[in-house]
């Protein structure tokens, strides 16, 4: 016979959550929704690396720039990407110290400690960075 405990089986994850009111939304399914609140974005930043859906960059290789746009070419964990990001669309620095990278398909790019990345990766990635 099991005993009573208080503690979270060792078999269950702990994530973080978003409220959404008046909102159905069944499995496999995709919904756009904003958030504004710092905690509820921080807690979707979380969940969304947790679960995967954030590319781990791991070197720059090439940033170009166009009428409006910023093509990136980066070598990542899961394999080479390249994608497009606004000009006005800046790596936004994370509470420990990493960057977070948004492209125009809506897709995370992680740099996990952009100083510890090869010396082109810096040079190239230094502009965009305060």
């Amino acid at each position: 016979m099991e005993e009573y405990s208080d503690r979270t089986p060792a078999d269950i994850a702990r994530f973080p959550m978003v409220p959404i009111r008046d909102v159905v939304i069944f499995p496999f399914t995709k919904v756009a929704f904003k958030i504004g609140r710092p905690g509820s974005v921080r807690a979707l930043e979380m969940a969304l690396a947790v679960a995967g859906f954030v590319f781990e960059v791991t070197r720059v290789l090439e940033i170009d720039e166009e009428v409006e746009i910023r093509h990136w070419r980066v070598e990542t964990q899961q394999g080479p990407r390249t994608f497009q990001t606004r000009l006005d669309d800046w790596p936004r620095t994370l509470p420990h110290g990493g960057l977070l990278i948004r492209d125009l398909a809506g897709d995370l790019y992680h740099l996990d400690a952009p100083e510890r990345l090869d010396r082109e990766s810096r040079e190239l990635l230094w502009a965009f960075v305060d």
